[in-house]
């Protein structure tokens, strides 16, 4: 350690010293040169964490009148700040004496405390995905100015914060998705199904509340920005379903590489949200319309399936083969054989128990080709086999 001096000072003699330099009651500068002898190493390291302990910055209280991003922001900003300066001012007196990297790691032990506690919090796709930038930024920048010697610390805390904003994002693209579905059945709006502009203007708010965490994290534009487009689709014959699968590919395609689980969850997420809304649009619309549309409905049908299994595909293989709804279930539209639909829906009861509940019975109806009596015997059967969900009885028998 510099010294003017270039006296060696250790024991008791050098921990006063080293507790006065942290106390700033002494310039490092001025610091005597300490030799840390194995005896009492421990003693220094205890009064370089008790001394973190004591000037760590406190995590504000959450107040819900103010803005918690604002509040995350701030607290994050004055910390990494204080952390860079004591750090700073500290270096000649403790880098000499093999006292530095502890200071940094007992920096970085308080920073994921902190990070875990703010986690715990009712936070927001926006307020998660902040504290997972913040902290790479910190921890993977090319000059990183903090060390951390445990990795599983800080594997840790990022798997439980990837985790957490991914179940946000399934919750939240869940909602808002289910509030444009259903905007015509809890509003009451008229005729086939609503114009685009209406579409946009009465969904504005939520749509830019997703937006600004897509934005950020570059991983779902998916199907609540263009979800417009496919409402579209069904009204005539264009290229709005392209211009759709052309986004979600631009989205998908900016993760990076070494996020490949994340980037996976989010292709599966987008392809099971494109499928219900295909899903629902083509319920709303009617059968004979669609003919008078596209010419031939069922094979427009299935060249929109097949683009868009081509299209997830490119994106990631494994979600693409592991999200078969919308393919399974155009499987019933393509039917008309009772007994055969008997055995189809089972398998998608079975497989697919809640959407199909939510599909099944509309796209029985909705070519209008099976009788009501036909559509209910299918429908009768399946809840003889107990395997239409909420029913009392349940059974195990397996289709086969």
């Amino acid at each position: 350690m510099p010294s003017s001096s270039g006296v060696e000072v250790s024991g008791e003699t050098g921990l006063h010293i080293l507790r006065t330099i942290l106390s700033e009651q002494l310039s490092p500068a001025a610091m005597l040169n300490i030799s840390v002898s194995q005896e009492w190493r421990d003693k220094y390291l205890q009064e370089i964490d008790q001394f973190v302990e004591n000037h760590f910055p406190t995590l504000p209280a959450e107040r819900p009148q103010e803005s918690k991003l604002k509040q995350i922001q701030d607290f994050l900003k004055r910390t990494r700040s204080m952390i860079y300066d004591e750090v700073l001012r500290l270096t000649p007196a403790l880098k000499d004496a093999g006292l530095l990297d502890h200071l940094k790691d007992s920096y970085s032990r308080h920073i994921f405390t902190n990070l875990d506690l703010l986690l715990n919090r009712d936070l927001s796709v926006k307020e998660v995905f902040y504290l997972l930038l913040w902290a790479k930024d910190l921890f993977f920048s090319p000059d990183p100015k903090l060390t951390l010697y445990d990795p599983l610390l800080l594997t840790g805390w990022f798997e439980k914060a990837k985790q957490k904003l991914l179940q946000l994002l399934k919750e939240d693209i869940s909602t808002y998705l289910q509030n444009i579905l259903h905007y015509e059945e809890e509003h009451g709006h008229n005729g086939d199904s609503m114009d685009e502009e209406t579409f946009i203007r009465v969904h504005l708010d939520a749509t830019q509340c997703l937006d600004s965490a897509i934005s950020e994290a570059k991983i779902v534009g998916l199907t609540l920005k263009h979800a417009a487009k496919l409402e579209s689709h069904f009204e005539k014959r264009n290229r709005h379903i392209n211009i759709l699968m052309e986004a979600i590919q631009r989205h998908c395609a900016s993760l990076p590489e070494t996020a490949s689980e994340i980037k996976t969850v989010i292709v599966k997420i987008a392809y099971d949200s494109v499928s219900k809304v295909y899903l629902e649009c083509l319920m709303k619309t009617k059968f004979r319309k669609l003919e008078k549309c596209w010419g031939n409905a069922e094979e427009k049908i299935t060249e929109d399936v097949q683009h868009f299994h081509e299209t997830f595909s490119e994106l990631n293989g494994i979600a693409a083969q592991e999200n078969q709804l919308l393919q399974r279930m155009t499987e019933v539209v393509h039917c008309s054989d009772v007994e055969a639909l008997k055995i189809t829906c089972c398998y998608l009861f079975r497989d697919f128990p809640q959407e199909s509940k939510r599909y099944v019975p509309g796209l029985l109806r909705w070519k209008g080709v099976l009788l009501k009596q036909q559509v209910r015997e299918v429908l009768d059967m399946i809840r003889e086999l107990g395997l239409f969900p909420n029913d009392t009885h349940v059974s195990c028998l397996r289709v086969s």
